[in-house]
């Protein structure tokens, strides 16, 4: 039995789409504005979210996908006016 992969790994594109098609397909992201950029194996999301969770959450969907081995968060968090958490969230 080979350690090495048989099948192919998807191309960026393939990628890139695939991590967007579970973003529209989970009813916490589909209505948030993300981007996804693919740099070889590293994905860049990016983009505005209102709440920590689903930052989180969209980091973790892209770097459950085949083909990702390093995933840059720089998604930033809307925050209302009237938060309790003042500047917490620009420094995450």
């Amino acid at each position: 039995m080979s350690i090495y992969a048989t099948e192919p790994y998807p191309d960026e594109n393939q990628v890139r789409e695939s991590i967007l098609r579970i973003f529209l397909a989970n009813p916490l992201l589909k209505n948030e504005r993300l981007n996804v950029e693919i740099n070889g194996y590293t994905v860049i999301l990016s983009g505005l979210v209102d709440s920590l969770d689903k930052k989180w959450l969209a980091e973790d969907i892209a770097a459950d996908t085949l083909g990702v081995l390093r995933v840059k968060n720089k998604i930033d968090i809307r925050r209302d006016e009237d938060s309790v958490y003042g500047d917490f969230y620009d420094n995450i």
